[in-house]
C-alpha cells in the first residue's frame, strides 16, 4: 500500500517574498525554459533535484542554473537566516530584451533577465528547556 504525503504550504500571513533579478547573458534554450516554467511553485530543493537529474539540458546550462539557484538561496540565508528547507519557488519570469544599433554592430545582441520570486518563512531558534531539578 502506498501512501500520498502531500507538501503543506504555510498560510500566507506567514509568508515573506522576495524578488531577485538575475541577467543572464546566454541564449536559453527551449528545454531549460520548460524546466524554468516547472519550477513556479515548488520547494528550492526540488528544484535543484530537476536540475541535478536533468538528462536534457547541456552541462553548461545546468551549471548556470544551480549557481543562479544557490547564490539566491544563500542570499536569503545570510541575509534573513532562513533554512533552505522554508524556501520555495513563487514565481520565475523570463524578460527578453534585444539591443539592437544598427550604426555600431550589425548583429542583435539578445539578453535575458530572469526574475525569480522566492516566498520564504522565518523560523525562530527552539529555546531550550531548563530542566526541573
Amino acid at each position: 500500500m502506498v501512501t500520498i504525503k502531500y507538501i503543506a504550504y504555510p498560510e500566507p500571513e506567514e509568508q515573506q517574498l522576495i524578488e531577485f533579478h538575475i541577467e543572464y547573458e546566454d541564449a536559453i534554450s527551449p528545454v531549460t525554459e520548460l524546466i524554468l516554467q516547472t519550477w513556479k511553485g515548488k520547494y528550492f530543493y526540488y528544484a535543484l533535484d530537476d536540475i541535478i537529474y536533468n538528462q536534457h539540458a547541456s552541462r553548461v546550462e545546468r551549471n548556470k542554473l544551480l549557481s543562479i539557484l544557490n547564490s539566491t538561496c544563500i542570499s536569503l540565508q545570510n541575509n534573513f537566516s532562513i533554512s533552505f528547507f522554508n524556501v520555495w519557488i513563487w514565481d520565475i519570469s523570463i524578460n527578453k530584451i534585444s539591443k539592437f544599433n544598427k550604426f555600431l554592430n550589425k548583429e542583435r545582441q539578445l539578453k535575458n533577465i530572469l526574475i525569480i520570486t522566492l516566498a520564504f518563512t522565518e523560523s525562530h531558534p527552539v529555546q531550550k528547556v531548563e530542566p526541573l531539578w
